[in-house]
């Protein structure tokens, strides 16, 4: 008898998690099915809750009117580029502080780095800038690789 209340519970508990699991999904699949609606079938009331005729021109049209392609490439470009620079001298300096232990002062700089995680990006911005100024890096790639790949976030991780 101790187990019908508790499949009867189950049963509850899945209820509302598919109803809220379908609560937090529509806003994502009513995006989906929106791009590929006329402007005139999204905003119909009774909604449409499937495009009529499938239109694939709004995609041409954001192709053709923006630079997408061109941010897309650079998204690419600079989150690569960030994540294999990071990876790379994170890993090295985790590495140099895990595995050398007697190293003379490694506990203090360790403690340095982590440190730094405290201060605003907002007051680093001014240096930041005058130091890519100087390296010549301005209007360029590296000027959004180059600042935070080796952060103590990614160093303490390593470690």
């Amino acid at each position: 008898m101790n187990q019908q209340p508790s499949t009867l519970r189950k049963i509850m508990l899945y209820g509302v998690l598919l109803s809220l699991a379908f609560i937090f999904a529509f806003p994502f699949y009513w995006l989906f099915i929106s791009a590929f609606k006329a402007k005139e079938q999204i905003f119909t009331f009774p909604p449409q809750f499937w495009p009529d005729p499938w239109r694939f021109d709004s995609f041409l049209r954001v192709y053709e009117e923006t630079h997408i392609l061109r941010a897309f490439i650079n998204s690419c470009v600079v989150s690569g580029g960030h994540c294999t620079l990071a990876l790379f001298l994170c890993s090295l300096a985790g590495f140099a502080f895990a595995k050398y232990p007697g190293a003379p002062g490694r506990d203090k700089l360790f403690a340095f780095v982590l440190a730094t995680m405290m201060i605003p990006s907002a007051v680093t911005l001014i240096p930041v800038f005058v130091v890519l100024c100087k390296l010549h890096a301005v209007n360029t790639y590296w000027a959004m690789i180059l600042p935070g790949a080796a952060g103590a976030f990614g160093i303490f991780w390593m470690r």
